[in-house]
């Protein structure tokens, strides 16, 4: 029997290589046929990894080059966190498979072992992302937050320095690099990026055969959840820029979708949630959308508009 090999497109950090193999690992459980070869490519925003990712100036930092390469025929099949997809599928690529999920939850790392409730006043904590910088001022007015990059070895060791008292990260993150570190979770009602915790595998389009081998690794239910949760980013006209939180979980065959977005100075929390049946997820983001939008949101999204344009407020 000859044995085809399937090149796999990853970033090259230690997480993204750890999650290309887990799919590996899935995949050779289902099939014999096929010998995987890992090709990292580096991204825009690996690229650039000292720079704020909001200052980048495009969508799918992380994730474009790798695009290219696929759709190019450099690589056979992709694999990202899929909370870094852009809310749209490039034309000519395939979203084949989204793995059982993991954790959605963040997580706070500090350096004197506290959750946020119990971090002091005016302490310093890193995240380079708008959402969880609006869900920190939204619980804590009385810290302050800076921007922090790089891989979570990096990030934690930064705090173990003293240069930050706290990060907020994701905790799957942690579980899949097997940290001994302790991390407390950030309160339920905080809700996470779209897709958080998930895997997305691609391929193109036209490659029916990898169609195929990709649907044996896809999780029914992680699909829903998370294709609901990037439906609603995309209603609400969100990117990395927009501090908006969103979980989707079927519960006894029902699907709970919950949305929220925040001002960028935390001030303002607007949330709201509906439930109905999974394979209608399209109209319930839709609907959930507009009905943050018309309790506020759209008010919010107008403000952060002109604030990021005016550069009134940047994570620095």
């Amino acid at each position: 029997m000859t044995i085809e090999k399937i090149i796999i497109g990853t970033r090259g950090s230690k997480l993204a290589l750890i999650q290309a193999e887990e799919v590996i690992s899935e995949l050779k459980k289902v099939s014999n046929k096929y010998s995987y070869e890992l090709r990292i490519i580096k991204t825009h925003g690996d690229k650039f990894n000292k720079t704020p990712v909001h200052k980048l100036g495009r969508k799918g930092v992380f994730v474009k080059e790798i695009d290219k390469a696929l759709l190019e025929g450099v690589i056979d099949i992709s694999v990202h966190s899929m909370k870094d997809l852009p809310s749209t599928i490039p034309e000519g690529i395939f979203l084949g498979a989204i793995p059982k999920r993991k954790t959605y939850k963040d997580a706070i790392y500090s350096r004197e072992n506290k959750n946020l409730t119990d971090l002091k006043s005016g302490s310093i904590i890193g995240t380079g992302s708008f959402r969880r910088r609006s869900q920190v001022l939204y619980l804590r007015k009385d810290v302050n937050i800076n921007n922090i990059r790089g891989n979570i070895d990096t990030r934690i060791k930064k705090v173990d320095k003293g240069e930050f008292d706290a990060i907020i990260l994701a905790k799957v993150g942690v579980q899949r690099l097997n940290l001994k570190i302790n991390v407390f979770e950030l309160p339920e009602f905080i809700l996470p990026a779209a897709g958080q915790g998930a895997l997305a595998v691609e391929t193109r389009a036209n490659n029916h055969n990898l169609i195929k081998l990709l649907s044996k690794i896809n999780d029914q239910k992680a699909s829903l959840e998370t294709l609901a949760e990037m439906a609603f980013i995309n209603n609400m006209g969100g990117g990395c820029q927009i501090p908006i939180g969103v979980l989707g979980q079927i519960i006894e065959k029902s699907l709970h979708l919950k949305g929220e977005i925040l001002s960028l100075d935390g001030n303002q929390r607007i949330s709201a949630s509906i439930t109905g049946k999974p394979y209608e997820y399209k109209k319930m983001a839709e609907k959930l959308a507009n009905k943050i939008q018309k309790n506020g949101g759209f008010k919010i999204l107008n403000k952060i508009d002109e604030q990021l344009k005016r550069r009134e407020i940047s994570i620095e």
